[in-house]
């Protein structure tokens, strides 16, 4: 998709009850550079992305109406970044 066509939004809370709070180890582009790279591989419509402690969660909506969840973590040492299929 090209980044126009691209909605991503930030979700008022994030699932299970868990409090939604900036996270110190991802920007807003670096989040947003992700959830590109995740388009560009999935049949995906929508991408919400709660911050949450020292990773973000991430849910995707695919074009059937399933959803996607990862939970994108950094390595502070390292740097890398990872993102983990919760479903």
């Amino acid at each position: 998709r090209e980044p126009s066509e691209i909605q991503a939004t930030q979700a008022p809370h994030p699932p299970y009850g868990l409090e939604a709070e900036p996270s110190p180890a991802f920007t807003t582009v670096e989040i947003a550079g992700y959830v590109q790279q995740l388009m560009n591989v999935e049949d995906i419509e929508t991408v919400t992305a709660s911050p949450v402690k020292e990773c973000v969660l991430v849910t995707a909506t695919l074009a059937d109406g399933s959803t996607k969840m990862f939970i994108m973590n950094k390595d502070p040492e390292e740097g890398s970044t990872s993102m983990l299929a919760i479903n």
